[in-house]
């Protein structure tokens, strides 16, 4: 995850992460891969309505590039919470695959597009392009900001607004998603499960401080920032992170290093260990 956002209203609880995901390269990993966030999220924040943003990187994020967009509603009340009739699952995925090029030319994009803003704030398309064209070593011609356009998901034939809804159990991964595949690459498996390992692990996490402990994420961050394999052949990851201080005897507080051995099939924690320091 490398953003979150409660845009709560009016006692409605609203909350969206931005998440990357590297591994999901097709149409259906991204949607699923989405769609399974939201899950989570709603799982953990007990929101009303819980979207995810699947962007490309961190720079591009909220950009308007985003691969994928999931808006889950559980009651089916929209935004408001009043909308009786509104959608449960609203899904557009997007299916370009956006060159590395393309990442290189927008990230230098964005990141210098206020050099080239004249008095009114627009910029000046003609001499950032220019600019760009020195800095990467490239023809001007080549200066140019990818298209990503979202469609709306289908599920078997049909919107996943409707299929996600009126079949929920029956609802299968694609191929590229399953145990088969994605458990025997280690981004696609630790991608998959990250979310899960934060809501599992975390109590493990907490019952070593002996005595005070302060977690140093916000609501919505992730507590996992590393991942590694446990047991390669039976598909259990370790997860890593930083986010926790324990108090002393003394009452000083201190940062300390966790990991989470997780069964990500089953969600169950096989062992929890911490250190002090820093990743």
């Amino acid at each position: 995850m490398i953003g979150a956002e409660d845009y709560s209203f009016s006692g409605r609880k609203r909350v969206r992460w931005q998440i990357i995901a590297p591994s999901a390269k097709s149409r259906s990993d991204r949607a699923f891969t989405a769609i399974q966030a939201a899950k989570d999220l709603l799982e953990k924040t007990e929101a009303d309505q819980a979207t995810i943003w699947l962007e490309i990187n961190k720079e591009l994020a909220g950009k308007g590039y985003g691969l994928a967009i999931v808006s889950f509603t559980p009651d089916g009340k929209g935004n408001s919470g009043k909308d009786a009739n509104s959608k449960i699952w609203e899904v557009e995925v997007a299916d370009a695959e956006v060159s590395t090029e393309q990442v290189r030319i927008a990230t230098a994009w964005y990141a210098n597009r206020s050099k080239f803003a004249d008095k009114d704030g627009l910029t000046n398309e003609p001499k950032l392009e220019a600019y760009l064209a020195k800095e990467l070593g490239m023809p001007e011609s080549r200066i140019t900001l990818p298209w990503v356009m979202r469609e709306k998901f289908a599920y078997n034939d049909e919107p996943y607004e409707v299929a996600g809804t009126r079949m929920p159990s029956d609802i299968k991964e694609p191929e590229s998603f399953s145990k088969s595949k994605c458990q025997m690459d280690l981004q696609c498996w630790g991608d998959k499960h990250n979310v899960a390992a934060g809501i599992y692990c975390d109590d493990y996490v907490e019952k070593l401080a002996k005595y005070s402990h302060e977690w140093t994420d916000g609501m919505l961050e992730p507590k996992f920032s590393h991942f590694r394999w446990k047991d390669e052949s039976k598909g259990y990851i370790t997860y890593i992170g930083d986010k926790i201080k324990f108090q002393n005897g003394f009452g000083a507080w201190q940062n300390y290093v966790y990991e989470c051995d997780l069964d990500p099939e089953t969600n169950t924690v096989l062992d929890v260990r911490v250190q002090p320091g820093r990743l």
